[in-house]
C-alpha cells in the first residue's frame, strides 16, 4: 500500500513594516510637505507647528482626527485649508480663522452643488435627518458631511432618471410621501 504525502505550503506572512520605513501615499506626502512649507514660511518651531496641526484638525472635524484616519474627502478639506493658509502673505489673523473662512467657502460651494440638482428641499432635509440627525443641512453640517449628502442625493436622482422618471414627479405623486 502506497501512501501519498502532499506537502502543504503555508502562506507567507507579511513582514511588519515600522513607521520609519512605511511608504506614504500621495495625499499624505502632500500633507506633510505643506506643513513643512507652513512652518518655514511663518518661522514656526516643531512644537508650534504640531500645535497648529492639531488645532486646525480639531477645527475642521470638530475633534482631533489622526491623518492616518483621513479619507480622500478629509484630505481634500484639510489640504485646501492648508493651501489657503499658505496663500496669506502674513498671518495677521489666527490660522483657525483662515481655516474657518476656507471651510465656510467650501460649505457654500457644496450647498450650491446640492441646489443645482433641483431636488425637493423637503427630500434633501429628510435625507440629512436620516444620515446626520438634522433637517437643517445648510447651517448644521460640516463640509465633508455636505459632500456625503451631495453624493447621496445625486445618486438617488440618477437612479430615478435611469428608471425614466424625474425625481420631482416621484416625490409629488407618491402616496406615502412623509411631507
Amino acid at each position: 500500500m502506497e501512501i501519498l504525502c502532499k506537502t502543504v505550503n503555508k502562506p507567507l506572512r507579511r513582514r511588519f513594516i515600522p513607521k520609519s520605513e512605511r511608504k506614504m501615499g500621495r495625499e499624505e506626502a502632500k500633507y506633510w510637505s505643506l506643513w513643512g512649507e507652513i512652518g518655514s514660511k511663518f518661522k514656526l518651531s516643531a512644537a508650534e507647528r504640531e500645535a497648529w496641526r492639531r488645532e486646525i484638525t480639531e477645527e475642521i472635524f470638530g475633534e482631533y482626527k489622526s491623518h492616518r484616519a483621513f479619507t480622500h474627502g478629509d484630505y481634500d478639506v484639510v489640504l485646501g485649508a492648508m493651501r489657503e493658509l499658505l496663500a496669506r502673505d502674513e498671518l495677521v489673523i489666527s490660522p483657525l480663522k483662515v481655516v474657518r473662512m476656507y471651510i465656510d467657502g467650501e460649505e457654500r460651494r457644496i450647498a450650491h452643488l446640492i441646489d443645482e440638482l433641483g431636488m425637493p428641499e423637503a427630500y434633501i432635509a429628510s435625507i440629512s435627518f436620516g444620515k446626520f440627525h438634522t433637517r437643517h443641512w445648510r447651517g448644521a453640517l460640516l463640509a465633508h458631511e455636505l459632500m456625503q449628502l451631495f453624493y447621496t442625493v445625486s445618486a438617488r436622482k440618477r437612479a430615478a432618471e435611469r428608471k425614466g422618471r424625474t425625481f420631482t414627479e416621484i416625490y409629488e405623486t407618491s402616496d406615502n410621501c412623509p411631507f
